[in-house]
């Protein structure tokens, strides 16, 4: 039903990726295992300027001490990405690295956002 919305193809398994290297499909999105991802990449992922992958679900963020960033501007912008859709898609981030006086500044701003 919601492949049909958008005029989409929902394949299920690894077997019926052959559509995939038609030259008229512009854009791949696909969430499963790192094996579909590789299995898109090689069948048409070349061929297409677009190709997204949500794969393994659980996306990390890493910031280093030597981050050019603000930290409040960059808790704002990660709060927002991390809630969005209540973390229900396979996308979202799940995991956060901050490395020492970024991660100082940056924390007490992520939990206050979040809180919103």
């Amino acid at each position: 039903m919601y492949a049909s919305l958008w005029n989409e193809n929902a394949l299920q398994g690894i077997d019926q990726l052959a559509p995939f290297a038609h030259p008229t499909v512009r854009k791949i999105i696909v969430t499963g295992s790192v094996e579909v991802g590789q299995a898109t990449g090689r069948t048409g992922g070349s061929a297409h300027e677009a190709h997204i992958d949500g794969i393994g679900r659980t996306y990390p963020v890493l910031v280093f001490d030597d981050a050019d960033a603000d930290a409040e501007a960059a808790a704002r912008a990660l709060a927002a990405k991390t809630l969005c859709n209540a973390i229900q898609d396979c996308i979202s981030l799940t995991r956060f690295f901050i490395q020492g006086a970024f991660s100082t500044a940056f924390s007490p701003d992520w939990f206050r956002l979040s809180k919103r």
